[in-house]
């Protein structure tokens, strides 16, 4: 990815999360009948803009920031003012776009979860950290750093779950042929592939 299309998508991640800041400030502040003189994105100077319920909307040259400008913020004298609110509504006003910023993960993650996209899942199995000399496990192939996914058919989730399946298959095949998938890790890739290992009355220790 390019050093521009980098900065483009910072710059856009950074409006969004500003824009939802300054939103809480305006929403509240005009719900306590505050009035908001200007809503900006970016920092001045402007480039366009429009006034809508007496508040301009403007859009500026510096895509790093952005302001809720609410009118009489130290001055209590001019109407509608924000220092002429009750202390109860300034606080409510002023805290409200950390609030949102708290509050927009909650509501954003869920609808992220509901996207139809593919997530990568952990994969099933244990890893084998090593393998005896002479035992059934190294004559059928298998290496340490594998993955054991499954005994006959039967899907490895665990190590305790892979001991029990393993004790199961030597008490009641012993001497028969157990078939083990697993999966190994190469310098080209993951492999997947069967083991056919017979279990033994006396294993190596």
């Amino acid at each position: 990815m390019s050093i521009f299309i980098s900065i483009i998508i910072f710059i856009a991640i950074l409006t969004a999360l500003v824009f939802i800041h300054e939103m809480g400030h305006y929403l509240t502040a005009k719900r306590n009948k505050v009035k908001v003189e200007e809503f900006g994105l970016g920092l001045p100077p402007r480039i366009w803009g429009f006034k809508k319920n007496d508040t301009l909307w403007s859009i500026n040259w510096i895509p790093l920031g952005g302001f809720c400008k609410m009118a009489g913020e130290e001055d209590p004298s001019i109407p509608d003012s924000l220092a002429g609110k009750s202390v109860k509504a300034r606080l409510i006003v002023l805290s409200a776009g950390s609030i949102a910023m708290l509050l927009f993960p909650l509501i954003l993650l869920p609808f992220g979860y509901m996207l139809p996209l593919p997530r990568e899942v952990e994969s099933p199995g244990v890893i084998i950290s090593a393998v005896i000399n002479g035992s059934p496990a190294e004559q059928a192939g298998i290496q340490a750093d594998d993955i054991l996914v499954s005994i006959d058919g039967k899907e490895i989730e665990y190590f305790t779950n892979a001991s029990d399946e393993i004790k199961k298959a030597t008490d009641t095949n012993l001497g028969q042929p157990v078939t083990l998938f697993l999966t190994r890790e190469t310098e080209n890739g993951s492999i997947q592939y069967n083991a056919s290992v017979i279990p033994l009355d006396n294993p190596p220790d």
